[in-house]
């Protein structure tokens, strides 16, 4: 009895979108430059499907970074307060403790 033994599959998601981004540009030219027949309007529509998912995932992937974005402002306005009373804390301390110092002399 033979045993296969499987192998991982090594996935590069960015090779794989500039091979489908050059197979796009590749039929795009060939189209423009051929009368359009059946074959020429199914590679057509499935170009166009293709363009429509690329522009779709730039769009998700644009929200993200700005959501990222204002996440992450959010978070940097929440610790600034946090240090400005962490400051005005220490300020209120050290006025008392001059205070006390004074009452003590």
């Amino acid at each position: 009895m033979q045993v296969k033994q499987a192998k991982p599959t090594l996935w590069d998601a960015a090779e794989e979108a500039q091979a489908h981004q050059a197979g796009r540009k590749s039929l795009c030219s060939g189209l423009l430059g051929d009368p359009l027949t059946d074959g020429g309007l199914s590679q057509l529509g499935w170009a166009m499907r293709e363009l429509q998912v690329s522009k779709a995932s730039e769009k998700r992937e644009r929200w993200h970074r700005e959501h990222t974005g204002l996440r992450l402002q959010r978070e940097e306005h929440r610790h600034r307060s946090l240090l400005a009373g962490i400051l005005q804390d220490t300020v209120n301390l050290a006025a008392q403790n001059r205070e006390l110092r004074q009452v003590a002399d």
